[in-house]
């Protein structure tokens, strides 16, 4: 066990849980020293938790976002979703931009945008539909 204190990973991981963008920011000026992609035993990556229901961090999102390599489409271990299926508006917008697809089943067979017809969420919705033909698959 390493008595150095929490990786580069680690802490890019507890930023974006805390919503903690100047943090996020420091430790991205750095890319070689991080890994925008790493997850936690669980699966979930920084930009899980940066657009989370909990927390919703649009600044960490934008910042993550901005990264060359970020890997909007990662699925969890648990259930399977990328960070669309958890995002919230202004965030679905971010995500959609850096090529995240609302395609992507989880685990339950949901697309992220199943939820916005499930809970009649028509601003999300049409997110959705102002890209690619997304509704037709």
């Amino acid at each position: 066990m390493s008595d150095e204190g929490a990786s580069n990973n680690e802490q890019l991981l507890a930023a974006c849980k805390l919503d903690q963008s100047d943090m996020v920011e420091d430790l991205l000026k750095d890319l070689g020293s991080v890994d925008v992609n790493c997850a936690d035993g669980v699966g979930n990556t920084p930009l899980h938790y940066a657009n989370s229901a909990q927390t919703g961090s649009v600044d960490c999102v934008e910042l993550l976002v901005a990264v060359p390599g970020i890997d909007a489409n990662k699925k969890n271990r648990i259930e399977n979703d990328t960070p669309l299926h958890k995002a919230s508006l202004e965030i679905t917008r971010l995500l959609i931009s850096a090529g995240a697809d609302p395609r992507i089943v989880n685990r339950l067979k949901q697309r992220p945008m199943d939820a916005t017809l499930a809970f009649n969420m028509p601003h999300q919705q049409a997110v959705y539909e102002d890209g690619d033909d997304y509704s037709s698959d």
